[in-house]
């Protein structure tokens, strides 16, 4: 039994076939960088949550600071004006 000589051969697809692929391709990868942009941005709001609650206690720890700084300069203060 002789082979067959078209099976020996390589397939090529043709030229509309390959521009469908590249088509599909470019789709699959246009939704990826959507997909990976929005997972991005997800990520990213978070992180300005934390950056905002950093800041919230930075802020009330300046307001306990400045409260502690008036009492012990009031304090000193009024023990000054007690000896006079």
């Amino acid at each position: 039994m002789l082979p067959d000589p078209s099976a020996s051969t390589p397939l090529r697809a043709s030229p509309v076939t390959l521009l469908q692929k590249r088509h599909a391709a470019r789709s699959i990868l246009a939704r990826l960088a959507l997909v990976a942009l929005g997972a991005m941005s997800l990520f990213g709001l978070g992180g300005c949550q934390a950056v905002e609650a950093i800041f919230k206690v930075g802020l009330w720890f300046g307001v306990l600071i400045v409260v502690a700084f008036v009492a012990i300069v009031g304090g000193i203060a009024a023990v000054v004006m007690k000896r006079k």
